[in-house]
């Protein structure tokens, strides 16, 4: 009997290690695709405006996912700060002149997409800083990207749209300030638009007072013959 006992406690202890085999690898396994256990380059970049960021977005190199953002935060000039990290097997590709830009597709979920770079660009160290398009810097980058060749067609059409949104979007560019003059110009006009109004309602309401004053002054018994000329008695 006691042998009996002895058996199902080998089976039961052989059950429960094997049990936890299998979880710890399975924990293995989400980690790994998880990106828990995996080696990861950090960089930093900014941006203008923290709209359409969010921690956890993807990073894509080509449309390929190769790390995340980790965490945004404002600095002591009120500057929106961007942590994010690359896996390791694809640090070799971020160069010390990619450039960060924000990619809203109309159809999908918005990314931050990191440029190629220069091929005479070193390639960029763990924890450095990356210039992004809302950078003088970043946009200077993709216009060295955009005039090296080889390139093909395609590249050359989002190399030129990507540098025409990011000059687009920059706040002291030449575009924005341009609409910030029209917007200071209308609200001038309607400023003087208001101002015309009022001193037109104002001149109305003058030149009716006037017309009831005289109005007024004719009907008083003492100035009944004010403003009209005497009768000319006839001769008899």
């Amino acid at each position: 009997m006691a042998y009996k006992f002895r058996h199902i406690e080998k089976l039961i202890g052989s059950f429960v290690v094997i049990s936890l085999m299998l979880l710890i690898a399975a924990i293995i396994l989400i980690a790994r695709g998880q990106h828990l256990i995996t080696k990861k380059f950090y960089y930093t970049t900014r941006f203008n405006s923290a709209v359409h960021l969010v921690e956890g977005m993807p990073v894509k190199f080509k449309g390929l996912k190769i790390g995340a953002v980790k965490k945004i935060y404002l600095d002591e000039n009120n500057t929106v700060i961007v942590k994010f990290y690359i896996l390791k097997e694809f640090s070799s590709k971020i160069k010390k002149d990619s450039v960060l830009m924000i990619n809203s597709p109309l159809i999908g979920e918005k990314f931050l997409e990191i440029t190629s770079g220069t091929h005479k660009s070193p390639v960029a160290d763990n924890g450095d800083f990356l210039y992004s398009a809302d950078t003088k810097v970043g946009r200077k980058y993709l216009a060295d990207q955009l005039a090296e060749v080889p390139a093909t067609p395609t590249d050359l059409i989002i190399k030129n749209v990507q540098l025409l949104t990011a000059q687009l979007s920059d706040p002291n560019g030449a575009f924005m300030q341009t609409l910030q003059n029209f917007r200071k110009m209308s609200e001038g006009l309607a400023e003087s638009k208001d101002i015309i109004k009022e001193t037109m309602a104002a001149l109305k309401d003058s030149a009716e007072n006037l017309k009831e004053l005289s109005e007024n002054l004719k009907r008083n018994p003492l100035l009944g013959g004010w403003g009209s000329k005497p009768k000319k008695k006839r001769k008899k």
